[in-house]
């Protein structure tokens, strides 16, 4: 996967079998072995997102969303 700019926009799927983060047709995709509510898909996002990337993970904006704009620093 190609290191994204900061911020970058991110399209989460809750309820996969499987997480994992996807790139195709110039978009990020996460798949999230998670439910929507209480926060849960939005904490598995970022423990994924720290994993691959390293470093501080934010998300500044579509906490209620499945579109959603993250920060990071390495």
């Amino acid at each position: 996967l190609p290191l994204p700019p900061s911020p970058f926009a991110i399209k989460v799927m809750p309820n996969a079998k499987k997480s994992s983060i996807t790139y195709a047709d110039g978009a990020y995709k996460a798949r999230l072995n998670a439910p929507p509510s209480k926060g849960k898909a939005n904490k598995e996002l970022i423990k994924l997102l720290r994993e691959w990337l390293g470093g501080k993970v934010e998300i500044v904006s579509g906490q209620r969303s499945r579109e959603k704009t993250v920060t990071w620093k390495e």
